[in-house]
């Protein structure tokens, strides 16, 4: 009998982890469509490789800002490992590798590119100019 207990302590446990870990993930995906870039809104563009810790990382650290800019900026996300290499040359010309923004002003306009801060109020600072 105590082994059961011990495998239902262990099976517990591991789902309450797996739990916690997707409540980390973000909650909304970003679009990969690069062609807005250019279409009359700014465009943030986070350079992405999938699984990795610091594109996850930054990935979620816009989507908890996303809300705030979402109806006057475009987001998206070049996968820079993608099989049609479209991600791969994104980043490569606008130097945004993994976890790296690149932003656009309305008429595609790269105007810098910047690893995703530290903080919120950071990257507000960084997305900001784009409203005016």
């Amino acid at each position: 009998m105590a082994k059961g207990k011990g495998f239902f302590i262990v099976l517990i446990g591991m789902s309450l982890a797996v739990a916690i870990l997707f409540t980390q993930l973000p909650t909304q995906g970003f679009d990969t469509d690069l062609d807005a870039i250019g279409q009359g809104q700014p465009a943030v563009v986070l350079g992405f490789i999938n699984h990795s810790p610091r594109g996850i990382e930054a990935m979620g650290k816009l989507g908890d800002v996303r809300d705030g800019y979402e109806d006057q900026v475009v987001f998206r996300v070049a996968d820079i490992l993608s099989r049609d290499g479209e991600g791969e040359a994104f980043s490569e010309r606008y130097n945004a590798g993994d976890g790296v923004i690149a932003l656009f002003d309305g008429e595609g306009n790269h105007l810098g590119s910047h690893r995703v801060p530290d903080t919120e109020a950071q990257l507000r600072e960084l997305l900001d100019p784009l409203l005016e």
